[in-house]
């Protein structure tokens, strides 16, 4: 479930910038490559991917209940619901 809240995060976020639905649809598409791929495959950041770059979101440490991602590149942050019993940098994002 964290990680709908999160996708849904970014469609708004690459909407908002301007994105074209037919890049939308191709940055999902990496979305899911990088899921699917290898499970500690870090997500594509949205302002970057807008701007036509690929930079890789990590994850930061965060208060139980909510998740924070970052762009190294663009410093773009991104919080979501995360119900983990535990907050943790361990997962799909790798932490800088």
């Amino acid at each position: 479930m964290p990680l709908k809240l999160l996708q849904e995060t970014m469609r708004v976020r690459l909407l908002k910038k301007g994105a074209a639905p037919d890049a939308v649809e191709t940055y999902f598409s990496r979305w899911d490559v990088a899921l699917h791929a290898d499970s500690a495959a870090p997500l594509p950041c949205p302002d970057c991917y807008v701007e036509g770059a690929v930079s890789l979101l990590c994850r930061k440490p965060s208060p139980a209940g909510v998740g924070i991602v970052e762009c190294p590149t663009c410093m773009a942050s991104f919080e979501f619901p995360d119900f983990q019993q535990v907050a943790s940098t361990q997962g799909i994002w790798p932490t800088p």
